[in-house]
């Protein structure tokens, strides 16, 4: 991906002049860059503060970087084999998943657009998926009757995730469905307890 000439700061003050009433046309003119790239930063840092933009940017760098540890885990290791040896990364997963929940809270549009691009499905199946999946809390994911619960077997996240994954099956995102059997092998609720008492310290 080619490095824009534009920081943060910059792509953010240049959203900020057509919030204030001029024309996107004259934006881009002053600016030199396409309309087509104006509605890209829109999308992506529309209505952020600078400093919302370094924390996303931090969280994309930090995401990307457990991706990789999970892919690594995923290919080499067993999951719980995994997290055995590099203890700190289960809590690490949670806070990063927590400051995720933040930001798409704040800006559900560039979540949405996130996981477009992620998964590489349609804008409908994203906004489908992302209903699906928002999370109103951490701490609910313990409670056994919360909709978001991960200490419930057959209702809760469990079966939300189960749902999620065989739309994105369906979409082909995922080669092959996941079952409840594995969804629920892979749900650890230690890790959200550590972050919730420790953050992560």
């Amino acid at each position: 991906m080619r490095k824009s000439r534009f920081r943060e700061e910059q792509i953010i003050a240049i959203l900020a002049e057509q919030e204030r009433g001029l024309a996107t046309a004259e934006v881009c003119r002053r600016h030199g860059v396409s309309q087509g790239t104006f509605y890209k930063w829109k999308a992506r840092y529309g209505g952020l503060e600078v400093s919302d933009a370094r924390k996303l940017k931090a969280l994309e760098a930090e995401n990307g970087r457990l991706k990789r540890l999970l892919a690594d885990a995923i290919t080499v290791a067993v999951r719980p084999d995994f997290l055995k040896t590099h203890p700190s990364v289960g809590c690490k997963m949670v806070k990063v998943h927590a400051m995720s929940l933040a930001a798409a809270q704040k800006n559900p549009e560039a979540a949405i657009k996130t996981m477009q691009d992620a998964f590489n499905i349609p804008n409908t199946l994203a906004k489908e998926t992302f209903d699906t999946l928002i999370i109103p809390s951490i701490a609910s994911q313990l409670e056994p009757n919360s909709p978001w619960s991960l200490t419930n077997k057959d209702k809760g996240l469990a079966e939300k995730l189960y749902v999620a994954g065989e739309a994105l099956y369906e979409a082909k995102a995922f080669a092959k469905p996941l079952t409840k059997d594995q969804i629920w092998a892979s749900i650890d609720p230690q890790y959200i307890k550590q972050y919730l008492e420790t953050d992560c310290k």
